[in-house]
C-alpha cells in the first residue's frame, strides 16, 4: 500500500472534477480523501491529532483546487498559506512522536504542496503539458514521502 500515492491520486481526481464542475466526482474524491485522513491518523500513530492535521491539509488543498477553478487568486493564496502552516505543524507533531528528523519530513511535505500547486495551476490555466509534468513530479514526491513514512513511522 502506498498511502501517499493514493492521497495524490484522490487530490488529482478532485482537482479535475472541480475544474469540470463534476459534482459527483468531487464528492467521491472528497470521500476518498476523508477516508485517507482517518487512515493517516492510524499510520502516523496519532489517531486523533494525525487525522485532524491531515483533514486540515485536505480541506486546504480542496480550497486551492476550488479557488483555482473559479479564478479566485486570494482564495488560492490563502489556501497555500494554510498548507504551509499545516506542513510545519505535522512535521513538529510527528517529530515529537517518532523522533525523526523534522527537516526531512517538512521538506518533503513542502515539496508535496508545491507539486500540488503546480498541477492545480496548470490545469486551471489549460496547460496540459504542464499538468502532466506536475503530476509526474507529484507522483515522484509521493514515492519519496512513502519511503520516509515507512522508514520513520515504524518502531
Amino acid at each position: 500500500m502506498n498511502w501517499w500515492r493514493d492521497h495524490v491520486d484522490h487530490t488529482i481526481n478532485y482537482t479535475i472534477a472541480a475544474k469540470s464542475k463534476d459534482r459527483p466526482g468531487m464528492l467521491k474524491a472528497v470521500g476518498d480523501l476523508t477516508k485517507g485522513a482517518a487512515e493517516w491518523g492510524r499510520i502516523s500513530g496519532r489517531s486523533h491529532l494525525g487525522t485532524g492535521l491531515m483533514a486540515e491539509h485536505i480541506v486546504a488543498a480542496k480550497l486551492a483546487a476550488d479557488s483555482a477553478a473559479s479564478g479566485d487568486s486570494a482564495g488560492l493564496d490563502c489556501s497555500l498559506k494554510i498548507l504551509d502552516r499545516n506542513a510545519y505543524l505535522q512535521a513538529m507533531v510527528y517529530a515529537a512522536t517518532w523522533a525523526f528528523p523534522i527537516k526531512g519530513f517538512h521538506s518533503l511535505l513542502l515539496d508535496h504542496i508545491d507539486r500540488t500547486k503546480q498541477y492545480i495551476s496548470a490545469l486551471s490555466n489549460g496547460d496540459r503539458a504542464g499538468f502532466a509534468d506536475a503530476v509526474a513530479r507529484a507522483l515522484g514526491n509521493a514515492k519519496d514521502l512513502d519511503g520516509f513514512t515507512h522508514r520513520s513511522f515504524r518502531r
